[in-house]
């Protein structure tokens, strides 16, 4: 009977064994494949890291609206902190993806414009085109005196 016990006890922990093995084996293939991923921690916005690593700049717009307020701000002061916006092709739709980014700049309701061949704007990308149907930016609006009245998250639409 000892002999039955000790077999069993000795299967048991070998069951466990391979089950944990396993788990460990398909947590580490979720891993490499993307689908699992350990969500990345919002950063600091400095001008440094904002043009050293356009990539992560998604996690950088919240800190970034944190600390400078843009609604008055004039055009030069943008380039200074941000550096130079993209060019878009005129006449692209864009959609707002966020009425309020966190932030008392990003309260208005949206672009005034349609298009951004209507208005006098900058655009800077959030991260590494995910489609070509799919482009997330930041968007300053500025009036005729090139002074900003809105910052908003949109994506333009192809």
């Amino acid at each position: 009977m000892k002999k039955i016990l000790t077999f069993i006890s000795l299967l048991l922990a070998a069951v466990l064994a391979a089950a944990l093995l396993l788990a460990a084996l398909l947590v580490a293939a979720l891993f490499a494949t993307g689908i699992l991923a350990i969500p990345e921690k919002p950063r600091e916005f400095t001008s440094e890291r904002w043009a050293s690593e356009p990539t992560k700049r998604i996690h950088m717009v919240v800190d970034l609206m944190d600390k400078y307020e843009f609604i008055g701000m004039g055009k030069e002061d943008i380039l200074s902190l941000l550096g130079d916006p993209i060019e878009v092709s005129p006449g692209y739709p864009f959609f707002n993806d966020y009425d309020d980014f966190r932030s008392n700049s990003m309260q208005n309701t949206g672009p005034k414009a349609d298009s951004y061949a209507e208005a006098n704007c900058m655009f800077y990308p959030l991260v590494e085109y995910i489609s070509p149907s799919y482009v997330p930016l930041l968007y300053i609006e500025m009036d005729e005196n090139d002074v900003t009245t809105g910052v908003y998250m949109v994506s333009l639409t192809t």
